[in-house]
């Protein structure tokens, strides 16, 4: 939150240059301060010969065949990606078009912007964590079908707002008190659907297996992101602004319904008890 309204503020004293080279400065002394770390190597026999990418290759397959024989993981990891599919225009293409573009209005509106998204983000993660959402039975289903629908209205609705401004109904002040509380609210829901995500991969994953199976299910995640931010620069370019917030709200009403109510996904509830485990199998 503070490095996002430090960013704007830097932006407008020494220019996109100079944050970009500030940036590489910073890169450059976080690598130079991990020389210094030290870490005990495990006593064990290392192979004479090595192939780095033939190592990171066997890593991943061995993450493949996991999921494989766990395939309510892959799907947690198909959500994932329809979440960054449908989201990541709104929040990369179309909020920066929308004030840099349509508004003529300069980085620090977007900066107010960001902070109140991802201020709703950490809300959203401390409410979770004061709840007992994860002190019951951890129904990862019901869960994500109920956030996914408050996700989608807040996507509505931040449509209807960008509408009234871009159209002049309210003044710009009142456009973006409505913006930015319905980006609170929309930073809330996304950790309120990211985290039990992430928490239902760790619950139900090997500790073994944890960096492998994380990193596969990123990959599926992340895949989506450049796709998605190029598709949003071009409906951006050929479609009002306004509609192409209601487009992300209906994709993912359209994707997350064939996902969500897929019979693979509901028999993840069926295989964990309440803390987590493999239940038991009848005798």
């Amino acid at each position: 939150i503070f490095g996002i309204a430090l960013g704007g503020v830097i932006y407008a004293l020494i220019g996109p240059f100079g944050v970009l080279f500030a940036d590489g400065i910073t890169y450059i002394l976080s690598g130079i301060s991990e020389m210094f770390i030290k870490v005990e190597e495990p006593d064990i026999e290392k192979p004479k010969k090595s192939n780095p990418m033939k190592e990171q290759w066997d890593v991943f397959k061995e993450g493949m065949v996991y999921l494989k024989n766990h395939k309510g993981l892959i799907y947690i990891g198909l959500f994932a990606a329809v979440l960054n599919f449908s989201l990541n225009p709104t929040t990369q293409v179309y909020q920066n078009y929308l004030i840099k573009v349509v508004m003529d209005r300069d980085i620090r509106v977007l900066a107010i912007i960001s902070i109140c998204i991802s201020a709703g983000m950490l809300a959203g993660g401390i409410l979770l964590s004061v709840t007992s959402i994860f002190k019951k039975e951890f129904n990862i289903v019901a869960i994500l079908r109920r956030f996914t629908v408050g996700l989608i209205g807040v996507l509505f609705v931040l449509a209807f707002i960008v509408n009234t401004g871009v159209t002049g109904q309210v003044s710009f002040t009142t456009f973006m008190v409505m913006y930015c509380v319905a980006g609170f609210v929309l930073g809330m829901v996304v950790a309120m659907v990211n985290i039990p995500i992430d928490t239902y991969i760790q619950k139900n994953t090997e500790p073994s297996k944890m960096g492998r199976v994380n990193g596969t299910v990123n990959m599926l995640a992340m895949i989506a992101t450049p796709v998605a931010v190029m598709m949003g620069g071009i409906i951006s370019d050929h479609i009002k602004i306004q509609y192409a917030y209601g487009i992300s709200a209906v994709l993912l009403i359209f994707t997350s319904s064939m996902l969500l109510f897929r019979k693979e996904l509901s028999e993840l509830d069926e295989s964990t008890d309440g803390a987590g485990e493999p239940a038991a199998e009848a005798e």
